[in-house]
């Protein structure tokens, strides 16, 4: 931010400019969990933190995000190799969403939640809701593209 001094008569009066990025808020990174999956979410609070200026947290971010899609797609390649029924599959797969989710949400409000209000309250601005729709299309392009290949891998193997 850049600090700008204002002299009016024996008074100097220090104001601040707004910041020049834009953040994305908490409801778009829920939004973008919940239609792109952990690892949009993920990306989309480490854009945050890079904007921040956190270094440190760009990369927990990434790899926390990293860490839950390995992690699920760990217990999705149990889930088949198990022959688990499709209503139990479902079952699993959606607890793991809401809990994923949610797990989300709180560490985002409380990790970044102050921040935002405050960068918001210095006159900061709200990233575009379509930066959102290109993050969710692009991760899911790429996701469905990696299950694609991973599907052919399982039937090579098999």
């Amino acid at each position: 931010m850049n600090e700008i001094n204002i002299q009016k008569g024996e008074n100097l009066y220090t104001a601040t400019s707004p910041p020049d990025y834009n953040l994305f808020s908490s409801g778009q990174i829920a939004v973008a969990t919940v239609l792109g999956s952990v690892i949009t979410g993920g990306l989309m609070l480490a854009s945050n933190y890079a904007k921040l200026g956190e270094k440190k947290n760009v990369r927990r971010s990434i790899l926390f995000a990293v860490g839950a899609i390995l992690l699920f797609s760990i217990i999705g390649v149990l889930m088949v190799i198990n022959k688990m029924s499709d209503s139990d599959g479902k079952t699993i797969t959606s607890m793991l969403n809401v809990v994923s989710i949610i797990s989300f949400g709180l560490m985002l409000n409380r990790f970044q939640g102050t921040q935002y209000d405050n960068h918001i309250a210095s006159g900061g601005g709200r990233a575009s809701n379509w930066n959102v729709v290109a993050f969710v299309a692009v991760i899911s392009v790429l996701y469905i593209a990696a299950l694609l290949l991973f599907q052919m891998f399982i039937g090579i193997l098999l």
